[in-house]
């Protein structure tokens, strides 16, 4: 891990907009690992553009649902999410990336 980042999204539409700046600026290839907790749709409207072109369409996600996503920026197709479009946890994420396995058990409640 080269970073660590968290955006709460319910308290502020200025932290959706800090995370989609944040995710438009990594170059070409970066791998992040992203997930909810708690209520994250809020204020997420200005991130919502941002996250869909990187393959997380969240625009359906209803108040306390949750996601997670694991991408590669600039790889829409390696892309995988799972959300839980209203208060009922989203099923495990589990990927492959490229030298081994890594499973991200998603659980927000």
């Amino acid at each position: 891990v080269s970073d660590h980042k968290w955006w709460d999204t319910w308290g502020a539409a200025a932290n959706s907009t800090n995370m989609a700046n944040y995710l438009n600026a990594l170059p070409k290839g970066a791998i992040v690992i992203g997930c909810t907790n708690d209520e994250p749709t809020n204020n997420l409207s200005p991130a919502l553009s941002t996250l869909a072109s990187l393959g997380i369409n969240v625009s359906d996600v209803k108040l306390r649902g949750d996601f997670g996503f694991i991408i590669q920026k600039g790889y829409p197709e390696k892309t995988r999410f799972v959300k839980g479009l209203t208060a009922v946890d989203a099923p495990p994420l589990c990927v492959t990336i490229t030298g081994g396995s890594l499973k991200v058990d998603y659980v927000c409640h």
